[in-house]
């Protein structure tokens, strides 16, 4: 493990007060470089905000690790969950691992001393907490091939591509039981740099035309209050001016469907 000097040093321009975030980006690192350095991890694809923030440099900080899995098993996961917690006990760092499956397969790792020795805390029973949520995308598409090369960590990494991530997230606004702030950050950050997988969404949704699916999120987005939803972003963003992507999703959304009439 770095020293926390180190670590912070990578994050030039970020406030001291997102310290933590910085050390949970470190330790997601270091888990993505634990699992893809196993033949365990065979068939499994990073996806969602971590992926994001890691290897398509979003400014917004994730909090968890999430993959899509292809024809792993839970006893396979629950072993890689194991190799992760044996590499941080070599490296000096106490944490505990689990596994459990109530639909997909949920690990977590729970680090009981770091907050304490990085200084990020006056609690001396306080645990900082990395979800490991592995589920099948039940689609077929060809992941692009990654380096992570950031910290101490090189590693190969399986990701899922752009277009892909942003039809997850449309997708996600659609079927969240609520809709969540940090989808409609990430699509606007994606709409900036691509399109969505109109066959993702064709499967998921039972329709690949524009206009239908942009009426079907803005009847979500009726329920909630776009202004107010903006400011749940804001412990994830150094930067609160990004905050502004959230309140301008509609308009992206518009802007995306009157490209397709325009076409």
């Amino acid at each position: 493990m770095l020293d926390p000097e180190l670590v912070y040093s990578a994050f030039s321009g970020i406030p001291k007060g997102f310290r933590r975030a910085m050390l949970t980006e470190y330790l997601q690192c270091k888990i993505l470089g634990y699992i893809y350095g196993s033949v365990l991890s065979k068939g499994l694809v990073s996806i969602g905000g971590t992926a994001l923030r890691i290897f398509y440099g979003t400014r917004r900080f994730s909090e968890d690790l999430d993959f899509d899995s292809i024809d792993v098993s839970f006893q396979r996961f629950t072993e890689l969950m194991d190799t992760v917690g044996k590499e941080f006990e070599l490296e000096g760092v106490e944490c505990e691992v689990s596994a459990k499956r109530p639909g997909a397969f949920m690990g977590t790792v729970r680090f009981t001393g770091i907050l304490q020795e990085w200084e990020l805390t006056a609690r001396g029973d306080e645990v900082l907490r990395l979800k490991i949520d592995a589920g099948s995308q039940n689609y077929s598409y060809s992941p692009e091939i990654r380096i992570l090369n950031r910290f101490d960590i090189t590693a190969t990494i399986p990701v899922a591509p752009d277009s892909l991530v942003l039809a997850q997230k449309l997708n996600a606004i659609l079927e969240r039981s609520r809709v969540m702030a940090r989808d409609l950050y990430d699509s606007v950050y994606l709409f900036g740099r691509t399109e969505p997988d109109m066959r993702y969404l064709l499967q998921k949704q039972g329709t690949d035309n524009r206009r239908e699916l942009a009426n079907r999120i803005n009847r979500k987005l009726s329920q909630r209050d776009i202004q107010r939803l903006a400011s749940d972003l804001a412990p994830f963003l150094p930067d609160r001016k990004e905050v502004q992507k959230v309140k301008l999703f509609p308009e992206i959304l518009r802007n995306w469907v009157e490209a397709d009439i325009a076409t």
